[in-house]
């Protein structure tokens, strides 16, 4: 699959990139009824580090109708596309995630996280992969529907971070120690799809609608991660060819901007 300049250019700059309708309906559907049909059953969640439980439902699967979403529609080669083909591993499951309307908007708003980085035990193994990919399996015409929210330019804003203070400072957390933009609440349709550089700052908005928001995620690991944990997170396109390129010619900006 041939990356649009656009994409690109947005992927380099905010460290995230919005592509619609790449998931086919059959497969959302197919989807849908697996993830309903365990909210049927009662399906215990699985336990998320970053979840408000009274709101958000997680669960962790192999479900076919679930992976299929990654694996039989074009967003496989869409991810393969950043990195080069063959080059990402094969994900033995993905995340259901579903956020459910709250009564009110006590909760407050998001708190910016990275996957596998941020916990209250500052003594976490930091478990750095490449890429974050989501589907939504719903529509979000509207902010505050549970969106999914990116912080854009924080990939490189946090690479500078650590090249200057190491990981140690952000174990427990992003507060304080990153000046965030505003977030950007991704709306869209079901079938659209989000592509995210691991190290993006991001997070779910509340949920002040009437419907479950449904949502499904997969973690994808470059084959050679394991061997390059600690010099991803400040050369943060090493597994991104086709990003690299653009960055060697890119124009010096701002730091955070």
């Amino acid at each position: 699959m041939e990356l649009e300049a656009e994409q690109k250019r947005r992927m380099l700059e905010d460290g995230y990139v919005v592509v619609p309708g790449v998931v086919p309906r059959p497969l959302i559907e197919e989807a849908l009824r697996e993830i309903n049909h365990r909210l049927g059953l009662g399906r215990t969640q699985t336990m998320d580090a970053y979840a408000d439980s009274r709101d958000y439902w997680s669960d962790d699967t192999d479900a076919p109708a679930v992976m299929d979403l990654l694996q039989k529609s074009p967003l496989w080669e869409l991810a393969e596309a950043f990195v080069g083909t063959g080059k990402l591993q094969k994900p033995a499951s993905g995340q259901i995630a579903l956020r459910f309307p709250s009564v009110n908007n006590s909760h407050g708003g998001p708190a910016s996280h990275i996957d596998g980085f941020y916990s209250p035990n500052a003594n976490k193994t930091i478990s750095r992969f490449t890429m974050l990919v989501g589907v939504l399996l719903s529509d979000l015409p509207d902010k505050y529907m549970g969106n999914f929210t990116a912080y854009p330019g924080t990939h490189r804003q946090i690479a500078e971070f650590i090249k200057a203070k190491g990981t140690a400072p952000l174990r427990a957390g992003l507060a304080g120690k990153i000046d965030l933009p505003e977030g950007v609440q991704v709306t869209g349709k079901a079938g659209d799809v989000i592509l995210c550089h691991y190290q993006l700052a991001h997070d779910k908005e509340q949920n002040l609608s009437h419907l479950i928001r449904y949502a499904a995620y997969w973690r994808l690991w470059h084959v050679d991660a394991e061997q390059r944990q600690p010099e991803g997170l400040t050369d943060i396109w090493m597994e991104w060819p086709t990003i690299a390129a653009l960055a060697k010619n890119a124009p010096k900006t701002k730091k955070g901007k």
